[in-house]
């Protein structure tokens, strides 16, 4: 297993921009599915050894996740304001008062605005694939949100 993990660190990606390899993070993911799979299989009789104890992953360390960086109150006052008059200005605007991710903002649809409440409901979600052909991305509407149901937000 320790083999595979280093095949994966090293070039698990099939596809994309970035680097050959995947991250620490999805490795270990990887193994913690790949434990409970040989766990079942010692359980159901399948194998009479569970490999995964022995493999060293990615250490905890290593596949902790990146600190996330938000711009402070002022920041975003000034990149509103140097957004005025364009286009985006209403999208971003509404990203960065709601807090709404990117696939949710693009998933929504006229019937999802209340606009006496001032409301947005979340009912799907867009998100970015890479085109058959490997090259370039588009995106995909996923007609459900994670919980299954509607999540209404509003500006702070």
């Amino acid at each position: 297993m320790n083999r595979l993990y280093s095949e994966l660190l090293e070039g698990g990606r099939k596809v994309g921009t970035q680097s050959a390899g995947l991250k620490p993070r999805t490795v270990r993911y990887i193994h913690t599915i790949l434990s409970g799979a040989f766990d079942d299989a010692v359980k159901w009789k399948g194998v009479t050894v569970k490999p995964a104890p022995q493999a060293t992953p990615p250490s905890a360390s290593a596949a902790k996740a990146p600190e996330m960086h938000t711009w402070s109150g002022a920041q975003v006052h000034r990149f509103l304001n140097l957004c005025a008059g364009d286009r985006y200005f209403y999208p971003f605007a509404f990203l960065a008062l709601t807090g709404c991710r990117r696939g949710e903002a693009l998933g929504l649809r006229w019937a999802d605005l209340d606009w006496e409440r001032k409301t947005a409901a979340i009912r799907q979600t867009v998100i970015p694939l890479t085109k058959p052909g490997g090259v370039g991305r588009e995106g995909k509407v996923v007609p459900r949100t994670k919980t299954d149901r509607a999540r209404v937000v509003e500006p702070s």
